[in-house]
């Protein structure tokens, strides 16, 4: 069983993702620095009293659950996530964001050949 920190740790970074909230967002909520979420979600540190109320605010989720080790366990025995492959359109939409960039590289990089 995972100790209370890991659990803890790992609901904080669930329901913070599941919120669309940045650690930099959750901690202006929390009246805390981006650092304190950073190590409440590496199980580094719990916070107490008056931030920990803030949290539970902040998150929408009452503390029982950021303390849970069920959602921890049921993730654990889980199959991770099948990764699928990019489609050709998004992998087009890559190559096109980096196209201008690459050609310009060409282009300096030539005309820096026929200086020299």
């Amino acid at each position: 069983m995972p100790r209370s920190n890991d659990i803890f740790a790992a609901n904080v970074a669930f329901y913070r993702g599941e919120r669309n909230l940045s650690q930099e967002r959750l901690a202006l909520a929390c009246g805390v620095n981006k650092t304190a979420v950073s190590h409440w979600e590496s199980g580094r540190s719990i916070p107490k009293g008056r931030v920990l109320d803030r949290l539970e605010d902040a998150l929408d989720v009452p503390l029982a659950a950021l303390f849970s080790p069920e959602r921890v366990e049921k993730l654990a025995k889980s199959e991770p996530p099948k990764r699928r492959e990019p489609t050709l359109r998004e992998a087009l939409r890559v190559v096109n964001a980096h196209a201008g960039d690459l050609v310009l590289k060409i282009r300096s990089k030539a005309a820096n050949d026929e200086q020299e």
